[in-house]
């Protein structure tokens, strides 16, 4: 494990200087030649980028022959820029810095993973379209945020789906660029149509996903790689007590966690009463810590379990992408609070031959409807680059928002996926319906199930809570192959309170 948290501190720490870079600008040196004549009617501004030396020979024949002023933009990077003089424009190149090739020393756009490329030159280079010059335009970056322009190529391309979409289905706008400015705006073939795709949507998703894990760093990945030795064997047992108790399904907090001797909380207590106890060391790096960098703040030990949760989700998504087939389960239930919590599990094979169920993400929603579980479900294969490619089949439970041929969960995966994909009907949810439809036959049991029924409708009325000391009631789901027991169990657990409060009620007039 401690070779695992060092590369993931590292990788974090790298990110971060990365992201320092952005900042440095390139100085220019700006140079003119005039040739006299007529400008080439058009709308907008014009600028090559010529890399090759007899192209930009040639261009400049071309400009020459229509009598065109031309400014050559000396870079440092080596780029020649040349433009059609419109008069006082724009000089610099905006955007984030791209990474130097280290042969030839100039940008490497397709290196670039920090941001959208988005330089606003002095004109953009002309395309002839039937007599007509059509060329790039920047006011296009305000209305899409993920177009970027490649100025060697003279053409535009998506961030997303370049940097995000390992295996689109267009390479367009990720490896080709997009040069087709006539229909640029159109809905049908340019713009529009690439940012409807189901590819960009995937890459967007995954492009938002990281930008929220990198913008959450916090003392801990930040500060990693700078601890000494005994910081580091701290933070260590800071993340192995943690896991302890996560794995353990134990709470860390107290009611007191003023001091690590006095905490009454398991996590401080893991350190009083094991560590210190055990060896001395570990109270001597403890006084020796910085007040400010303790790791034992609540803040912190909400930052280690996301980070474990990251480790773990990481290595099941690993392991699922190397199985590459595999099955989609999901299903919901209710929490303490009334809250709907979602859960997704992957089924595959795994390396060493054994079948294994592993759960990639548990989360609550507001939409329980078949769109808001499958926003859920799609969001959690890209944030861990799950493709679809491998999915072979998809169990759920039998209600109609999930198995529905027409707007069911199982029917909008299958369109998403572009094919059709075999639904399973779950089997415990399966063999609850064939008890509770037998069951049903049954006089008495249907009586008591009925009467169950009633009484969580009862007992939701304000009248009849203020007389009951129990706890809630739980609703008969017919869906859920528990939803029989767990109605049944707290009937029997509130039984005596239930009786009393139906006394009191029956005597209420409000309620006869």
């Amino acid at each position: 494990m401690n070779k695992t948290l060092l590369d993931y501190f590292s990788k974090k720490r790298k990110k971060s200087n990365n992201n320092e870079g952005e900042s440095r600008e390139s100085q220019e040196s700006i140079s003119e030649m005039s040739v006299s004549g007529e400008s080439i009617d058009d709308d907008s501004t014009n600028t090559t980028i010529d890399t090759d030396h007899e192209h930009r020979d040639s261009r400049s024949e071309a400009l020459r022959d229509t009598g065109t002023t031309v400014t050559v933009i000396s870079h440092p990077s080596g780029l020649n820029l040349q433009h059609e003089d419109r008069g006082q424009v724009q000089e610099n190149i905006h955007g984030p810095q791209l990474p130097q090739n280290d042969h030839s020393g100039k940008p490497n756009f397709f290196d670039n993973k920090e941001g959208p490329c988005q330089p606003y030159l002095k004109a953009y280079p002309g395309t002839s379209f039937r007599g007509k010059i059509r060329r790039f335009n920047s006011n296009w970056y305000g209305e899409y945020k993920w177009l970027e322009y490649n100025t060697d190529l003279d053409a535009c391309f998506c961030f997303q789906c370049r940097v995000y979409s390992p295996n689109p289905t267009e390479t367009v706008f990720t490896k080709s660029g997009y040069r087709d400015w006539k229909h640029a705006k159109d809905k049908a073939k340019g713009f529009q149509q690439h940012q409807s795709s189901i590819d960009h949507s995937k890459a967007t998703q995954a492009y938002e996903e990281a930008k929220m894990r990198n913008a959450r760093g916090c003392p801990v990945t930040a500060s990693f790689v700078s601890l000494n030795n005994d910081q580091k064997q701290w933070l260590f047992a800071v993340f192995n007590v943690s896991r302890f108790l996560c794995a353990n399904g134990l709470a860390f907090r107290g009611s007191d966690e003023s001091d690590i001797d006095t905490g009454d909380g398991l996590f401080l207590r893991a350190f009083s009463q094991l560590l210190f106890p055990l060896e001395e060391k570990w109270r001597k790096i403890h006084k020796n810590l910085p007040k400010n960098a303790k790791y034992t703040s609540h803040d912190i030990q909400n930052e280690v379990i996301e980070v474990l949760a990251s480790l773990v989700k990481t290595k099941i998504a690993e392991d699922v992408r190397k199985a590459e087939l595999f099955t989609i389960m999901a299903d919901g239930t209710t929490d303490k609070n009334r809250k709907e919590i979602q859960g997704i599990v992957c089924r595959y094979l795994s390396s060493d031959g054994n079948v294994k169920e592993r759960c990639i993400n548990v989360k609550g929603i507001d939409d329980r409807s078949a769109k808001g579980i499958f926003k859920f479900i799609k969001e959690a294969l890209v944030q861990f680059n799950i493709s679809v490619d491998g999915l072979v089949s998809q169990s759920f439970d039998g209600a109609s928002v999930m198995s529905g041929d027409y707007g069911g969960l199982q029917r909008l995966i299958s369109d998403f996926c572009d094919r059709n994909v075999l639904y399973v009907h779950c089997f415990l949810h399966k063999i609850h319906l064939v008890v509770s439809f037998l069951m049903q036959n049954l006089d008495e049991v249907k009586e008591y199930f009925d009467t169950t029924a009633a009484l969580y409708k009862f007992f939701k009325k304000s009248a009849v809570l203020e007389s009951y000391n129990g706890t809630a009631l739980k609703r008969l789901i017919e869906t859920r192959w528990s939803g029989h027991f767990e109605s049944t169990s707290h009937v029997h657990k509130n039984y005596g309170d239930l009786i009393q409060a139906l006394m009191v009620a029956s005597k209420n007039k409000k309620l006869s």
